[in-house]
């Protein structure tokens, strides 16, 4: 569960790391392994959540195509309809073999403290300015 306020970076560290549990170095939207779903979109999109749910659901059950694991990225899990919610709980609670859920939302609070349970949670902060500046200027000593 990667918790913290929108635009720290969740969803990139999210993607960089299932990239990295993949092996890929292309688009991960066309890997087979991978699945994203984007919560905030589903009524946009008029896509029924209990359902965007159980395609994830039904993702993370069959077995790996090219990579030795499967990753799914769940964006705005905390816009997730109780229902939709409710229907993820076996698959985060059992995983099968070498699963990655990955869920990111804006407030651990926002999220049921059921789904909270079976997750390992990782605050994002925005980092300060000066330690930005600092970095920058480490690792790029040419730029002004």
């Amino acid at each position: 569960l990667f918790v913290g306020p929108h635009g720290v970076g969740k969803s990139t560290v999210a993607r960089a790391w299932a990239q990295e549990l993949l092996d890929h170095e292309g688009k991960l939207a066309v890997h087979p392994d991978y699945h994203e779903l984007d919560c905030d979109t589903l009524r946009a999109d008029d896509v029924d959540p209990i359902e965007a749910a159980r395609a994830v659901i039904r993702f993370m059950v069959t077995k790996p195509l090219l990579a030795v694991r499967k990753v799914a990225l769940i964006r705005h899990a905390e816009t997730l309809t109780r229902t939709a919610g409710d229907a993820l709980l076996k698959t985060l609670e059992e995983p099968r073999g070498a699963r990655v859920m990955i869920l990111t939302v804006s407030h651990a609070d926002f999220v049921s403290p059921t789904i909270r349970s079976r997750c390992q949670t990782i605050v994002f902060q925005p980092v300060a300015s000066e330690a930005l500046r600092a970095w920058i200027a480490a690792r790029y000593p040419a730029v002004d």
